[in-house]
């Protein structure tokens, strides 16, 4: 959806259906013993996911004012959001309904839990709000700008955590970034090829979901070494041109 200077966009994604046998070896199929007949036999794969973009620009577009949200369903059934290493994920129970979606891990919105410590966005929502601003900018394509971002995300299902919490984290993400001119923003479209670096640093706060249980924090802990989550931070550069 496009309004003067409002851009909104949104994609969505539903996977349903079902499966016979989760056993990669082969055998025979799941026979619910509570219900007579073929219909409650197997599986039931039941996702969804959902990305939203939107922005809004002023001042020539200098300064760009952005709101991002994603959820992907998580399992009520499952411990831990990342993927085994293959087949299903091995459920609790047997409800037999597999609803952890996972994005593509290409897909990224922040620097540290979701493209490293997760390497996807999976279980879990999160808030992103931005801004961006052009401290310079001419009309041959030189810039010179920075923004910064809040990624606060959640779990779907709190079992799904190592802390049984739907928080996962608060993390800020800042960024300087230099285009030189006859780059990508030049007005003449035959004029492409420059020079562009960015300098991108991350700080993560973990909350409860990344912390453990009571119980667990008592037989680790002692007074020598206590728990506790430490904050995690990153630092990239970019050099690069375009030609």
């Amino acid at each position: 959806f496009l309004w003067n200077k409002l851009r909104i966009e949104a994609e969505a994604t539903l996977v349903w259906g079902s499966v016979e046998n989760t056993d990669i070896r082969g055998g025979n199929n799941y026979d619910n013993p509570n219900v007579p007949g073929d219909e409650e036999d197997g599986w039931n794969i039941q996702q969804f996911g959902i990305a939203t973009q939107a922005e809004f620009r002023a001042f020539e577009d200098r300064l760009r004012i952005q709101m991002g949200f994603g959820y992907a369903t998580g399992d009520s059934d499952v411990e831990g959001l990342a993927p085994p290493a293959e087949g299903f994920d091995a459920q609790l129970t047997r409800d037999r309904t597999f609803s952890t979606f996972r994005f593509h891990p290409d897909y990224r919105i922040d620097l540290i839990l979701f493209r490293n410590i997760l390497q996807r966005v999976q279980g879990a929502y999160y808030f992103r709000p931005q801004v961006e601003y052009d401290f310079n900018r001419e009309p041959n394509g030189q810039r010179i700008g920075g923004g910064g971002a809040l990624i606060w995300s959640r779990a779907s299902q709190f079992v799904q955590t190592p802390g049984n919490a739907h928080d996962l984290g608060l993390e800020l993400n800042f960024k300087l970034y230099y285009q030189a001119k006859d780059g990508s923003l030049n007005d003449d479209p035959d004029k492409m090829g420059g020079f562009y670096t960015q300098a991108e640093y991350g700080v993560m706060f973990p909350l409860g979901g990344l912390g453990y249980l009571p119980g667990q924090e008592q037989a680790f802990a002692d007074a020598n070494n206590p728990i506790e989550l430490d904050t995690a931070q990153t630092l990239r550069w970019y050099l690069g041109i375009l030609f």
